[in-house]
């Protein structure tokens, strides 16, 4: 039986994580989100789950029929699922809010944690029980919370694998919560046969789980693949869906009407065939264009299809244009859905398209080019504000001529700008100027266009000399015409951009401090949630200083007001602090290495699950070693994790300072690597010793078992939130000091109450 319980709390795991993937990627999908939302997401899974695993899991100690009881929940887990998908798809129309239409910071919020409290409560609790069902199965009630963990933890690594790689680009979510569903189910019909009550509880499991399965059976053969497209057809209300995929990458749904396609990418239209804004992609592509006196070799990082290359196309004088889309699905689904504008463009032999991360792409490409087109609108997220940043523009720069003119554009207005729209402008302005020697900016409604050139020539623009090239190139265009040209180019519009951004913020967008990424936040934030702006703009003047200062002062009131607790707060203090740690360190790693080398998402999966595996390491070593001696075992691991967040500090400031070294390249890639191993090993030594420390204080499995995990789920509820707020203020340096003095300050608690822990 112990053999078989181990599968059933590896299937646990399994179905937690493609519970929290799967319904993490529908809710961005609904919500446009970035990584501020991402993390807010996370946030409320583990704060749900850590409520779940203490306050419903501590049932357990009193209950006889456990089997039954974590069967039963297991089989409300699976059936909730799908209409907790459901709800995602259609939430909008629930809170009565049109598809287009974004959602505010609070409303996400709650929304996010209505959804996932359905079946995230569930899972934790399933967790205490599995961690009371194995002691009183194996008689030993230390190890038995450690081996669960250990187990579950195998489980999500293994749900990592599958899901990512083998299940999200072929199947739809409720195929895949079918077959995951089904397996799991499967499992806990047969464990339930383990327990010998008759009593009721055990009859309706029984009789609930077999129903699951059939339902599960009936969605894998039937009824899965309807399902999907009904609840597509409900979320895009009176909209026309032809085509719904995901991507490792991201989700793709194609909108049809009257011959028009829209590709929204995560929720947001990117790219609209075959009439697009005419306006915007005349003006992005023939203003600098024409500006080169002799633009030949082109480059377009993302969005060049449905016009960009088109209009580039025009130009007689280009020859090659490279074309760089990081997922090749949306290519595919462009071309699956073609129209004459996209055949010519992606059909022309002039245009190369290359499927790859912009970034590594530049990086590693011999060419250099007159023009570079930047078709990201604003830094949304970490992953598009990676090419906002002075580093990107700094490589950008190597790659284009000695007159070579770099454009990107950004939100703007030519009626009125707020605070946060100026700050955003500004901090991209600034960031350019640290790298380019002339910047010129061409304010329009809704869109400011950026030329930027170490050249003298991106400040001469004229009419004459716009009207001379059209002429000599025999440019068609709608838009771009003597009188446009001249309405464009008069000095009102310049001076009235630099005097709104005049006194603005004199930040620069790097990698390491996103601060671009934040007032694109502030700046969005301000559209739907503007109640919220003077929380944002409190948010934008925190420094590392005052955060430290807040940190001690609340320490020390806690230690002074729990002084005649502290052998216990001590404990699960320590607990959640590491959490915390966990947390952020591995959030850190995933970004300072996307955000230096580029989204390769096999590397990014290989680091979520290289924290995994090192967990599951430090849980099963820490084990191994639990022994008279705990306590003194128990403050090493607190010093491990504490050294390992000093570690990471100093190695980001040495990688911040030879990040452009060619010959580390391959060298910092694996360390990046073996940092989450390492962060994942220093967390999960702590559990186990806890959980030994605790136990012997209360003498109650389930309390100790849902109580730990609630502290340690609560720690990276903490970070999640914390870090998607203060991280693009402060930057990945500053937020490695904050978890190093916190572990610091948890470190120091733990040695005062060794003496009083002590016998």
């Amino acid at each position: 039986m112990e053999t078989f319980l181990k599968l059933v709390i590896v299937a646990t795991g399994l179905s937690g994580y493609t519970a929290q993937l799967l319904l993490l990627r529908e809710l961005l999908i609904v919500f446009s989100g970035n990584e501020f939302t991402i993390g807010m997401i996370l946030a409320n899974w583990l704060l749900t789950e850590s409520l779940g695993s203490y306050f419903v899991g501590k049932t357990a100690e009193k209950l006889k029929n456990k089997v039954s009881m974590f069967v039963l929940l297991s089989t409300i887990f699976f059936l909730f699922l799908p209409i907790a998908v459901f709800i995602t798809r259609n939430i909008k129309t629930i809170l009565g809010i049109s598809v287009g239409e974004g959602l505010g910071i609070i409303e996400i919020f709650l929304s996010s944690l209505l959804i996932l409290s359905t079946v995230s409560i569930i899972h934790g609790a399933s967790f205490t029980y599995g961690c009371k069902i194995y002691s009183e199965l194996i008689s030993q009630r230390i190890p038995s919370i450690a081996k669960v963990y250990i187990f579950e933890t195998l489980g999500t690594i293994l749900g990592g694998v599958v899901l990512t790689y083998l299940m999200i680009p072929y199947l739809n979510t409720f195929k895949i919560i079918s077959i995951v569903g089904l397996i799991n189910l499967i499992l806990c019909f047969i464990f339930l046969s383990f327990e010998s009550s008759r009593l009721s509880l055990r009859k309706f499991s029984a009789i609930l789980c077999s129903l699951a399965i059939f339902i599960f059976l009936c969605l894998i053969f039937f009824a899965a693949d309807k399902l999907h497209f009904w609840s597509i057809k409900t979320q895009w209300r009176k909209q026309k869906v032809l085509d719904y995929q995901n991507s490792i990458y991201s989700n793709i749904c194609v909108v049809g009407h009257s011959g028009q396609y829209t590709f929204f990418i995560d929720g947001i239209p990117k790219i609209i065939t075959p009439v697009a804004d005419i306006m915007f992609v005349e003006e992005f592509v023939h203003f600098p264009l024409l500006l080169h006196k002799n633009p030949k070799n082109v480059v377009v990082i993302s969005g060049g299809a449905g016009g960009v290359i088109n209009e580039i196309l025009k130009h007689s004088t280009v020859e090659s244009i490279d074309y760089v889309e990081l997922d090749p699905l949306i290519l595919k689904l462009i071309k699956k859905y073609p129209t004459l504008l996209t055949e010519q463009e992606l059909n022309n032999k002039k245009v190369h398209l290359k499927h790859t991360d912009a970034r590594l792409f530049l990086r590693y490409t011999k060419k250099i080019y007159d023009v570079i087109f930047l078709g990201l609108s604003a830094p949304t997220d970490l992953q598009s504000n990676r090419f906002f940043t002075k580093e990107f523009f700094s490589l950008a720069k190597t790659k284009l001529t000695q007159d070579g003119i770099f454009v990107l554009t950004l939100p703007g207005s030519l009626t009125y700008i707020s605070d946060e729209l100026a700050n955003l402008n500004k901090n991209i302005y600034n960031t350019l100027s640290a790298v380019f020697k002339n910047i010129y900016v061409l304010p329009g409604e809704g869109t400011n266009i950026f030329l930027s050139s170490d050249s003298e020539e991106v400040r001469k623009l004229t009419k004459e000399l716009f009207i001379k090239r059209i002429e000599q190139r025999k440019l068609q265009s709608k838009i771009i015409v003597p009188r446009y040209i001249e309405y464009k180019l008069q000095p009102t519009w310049q001076e009235m951009f630099f005097r709104f951004i005049e006194k603005k913020t004199k930040k620069i967008n790097s990698d390491f401090v996103a601060s671009g990424m934040f007032y694109s936040l502030s700046y969005w934030n301000s559209l739907f949630s503007s109640y919220l702006t003077k929380f944002f703009r409190f948010v934008e003047k925190i420094s590392l200083l005052k955060i430290l200062i807040v940190l001690v002062c609340i320490w020390s009131t806690l230690l002074y007001l729990l002084k005649n607790k502290l052998k216990y707060v001590s404990v699960l203090g320590s607990v959640t602090t590491t959490g915390f740690s966990g947390m952020v360190s591995s959030l850190i790693i995933i970004t300072a290495f996307q955000s230096i080398y580029g989204y390769v998402f096999y590397w990014i999966g290989m680091l979520t699950s290289s924290y995994m595996l090192g967990s599951t390491l430090g849980a099963w070593i820490s084990t191994k070693k639990i022994q008279k001696d705990e306590k003194k075992l128990f403050m090493m691991t607190e010093f491990i994790v504490l050294c390992f967040s000093i570690l990471l500090t100093l190695l980001l400031v040495w990688v911040r300072k030879h990040t452009e070294i060619e010959a580390h390249t391959t060298v910092l890639s694996v360390s990046f690597l073996l940092l989450s191993l390492i962060n994942g090993i220093a967390v999960g030594l702590q559990f186990p010793v806890a959980n030994s420390i605790y136990l012997k204080l209360t003498d109650d499995v389930s309390k100790t078992a849902g109580l730990l995990n609630s502290c340690d789920l609560l720690g990276g509820w903490f970070g999640g939130i914390i870090l998607a707020l203060v991280l693009p203020v402060i930057g990945l340096i500053s937020s490695c000091i904050i978890v190093s003095v916190v572990k610091l300050l948890s470190f120091f608690s733990f040695v005062l109450t060794f003496k009083p822990l002590q016998k």
